[in-house]
């Protein structure tokens, strides 16, 4: 058992965690700045970075430094909606925005039954597995403006497929999150049809003709 705490206090060569995060009470890294002062004070090696499964975050509920539990942060369930819905949002404009309507109003009314499906105590926890599938969508949509605004020499089908392996990704770690917090529910089944949904508007937005992509703005 450390009785220094250097990781939290210094030492007389290292400083520190000016967050003042507490490593024994800390759950994962959405506290943390990765500015790595305690590993830097540690003496005894006992902190590291370590690998862990995509999702990982998201699927455990532990009490964290700062963030707390995701089950009591519902303004962390709603900024990952933002996140999420943004991803898609932006990306609607590249194509044709005026078709947004009918998939925005389809995947409001899912995610509203979503909500109606899902106990409190899980609503925000599975908000957040919806980051992953905004997380590759955002990815997707910024490498096709990287890559063509570059003038690299990449096909469209060799764009378009990468974009299309990255958001296939985001799909499955999302429905692994949303199975883990939810199990075998209603709940499971309301959210996965809202992440299938976003989804299928960004595999129709990534197939749309590489010269239509990006009039919209």
């Amino acid at each position: 058992m450390c009785a220094t705490h250097d990781c939290l206090k210094g030492n007389a060569t290292r400083r520190g965690c000016e967050l003042d995060l507490f490593l024994p009470h800390k759950a994962g890294s959405l506290d943390c700045t990765f500015c790595l002062d305690c590993v830097k004070a540690c003496p005894r090696d006992a902190i590291g970075i370590l690998p862990v499964l995509p999702a990982r975050e998201l699927v455990r509920d532990l009490p964290r430094s700062s963030v707390g539990r995701f089950a009591a942060r519902p303004d962390l369930g709603a900024l990952a909606l933002v996140f999420t819905g943004a991803a898609f949002a932006a990306a609607f404009a590249m194509v044709r925005p005026d078709q947004a309507r009918p998939f925005a109003g389809l995947l409001v009314a899912a995610l509203a039954l979503a909500f109606a499906v899902s106990p409190r105590e899980s609503r925000a926890r599975l908000a957040l597995a919806l980051v992953p599938l905004g997380l590759t969508m955002w990815a997707g949509h910024w490498i096709f403006h990287l890559v063509t605004g570059a003038g690299a020499p990449v096909s469209p089908s060799t764009l378009v497929g990468l974009e299309l392996i990255l958001l296939d990704g985001g799909l499955l770690v999302s429905l692994y999150a949303a199975w883990r917090v939810a199990r075998a529910s209603a709940a499971f089944l309301a959210w996965a049809t809202v992440a299938a949904g976003l989804w299928i508007c960004g595999v129709w937005i990534f197939l749309e003709p590489m010269p239509m992509r990006g009039m919209g703005l």
